[in-house]
């Protein structure tokens, strides 16, 4: 099993093994809406396109569990963070076998995404 750098074991949990959430603070969706569209640097092309993405996202979860995304759910952030990383890597390898024209920017995120779970690592 995996180890963070102070050999603490590293257990990542499946997202069905955590409880479901719970009443927390705030909305998740709504506050990456705002930072979304009040960034400069948010201004491409796919600006509206993504808002309404995000919206979409903000309503599934509200379907699924009454409530969108709150911070201080009952449920350990890291590890679900980790878990949706993980599951980014096998979308990434998908793609790369469904759509060999974006393999090389497949590879890129590829390499980012262990990035992000090599540093995450480090707050489990």
């Amino acid at each position: 099993m995996p180890t963070t750098n102070d050999n603490r074991t590293l257990k990542i949990e499946s997202s069905l093994d955590q409880p479901a959430p719970e009443k927390g603070w705030g909305d998740m969706w709504e506050r990456i809406i705002i930072r979304f569209d009040k960034t400069p640097r948010y201004r491409g092309r796919h600006k509206e396109k993504l808002l309404e993405l995000f919206q979409e996202r903000r309503k599934v979860g509200i379907e699924r569990y009454g409530t969108p995304l709150q911070a201080f759910n009952g449920r350990n952030v890291v590890e679900d963070l980790l878990a949706e990383k993980f599951d980014a890597l096998a979308y990434i390898e998908q793609t790369m076998i469904e759509k060999p024209e974006l393999v090389s920017i497949m590879l890129t995120m590829f390499d980012e995404t262990i990035a992000h779970i090599e540093t995450l690592m480090n707050h489990v």
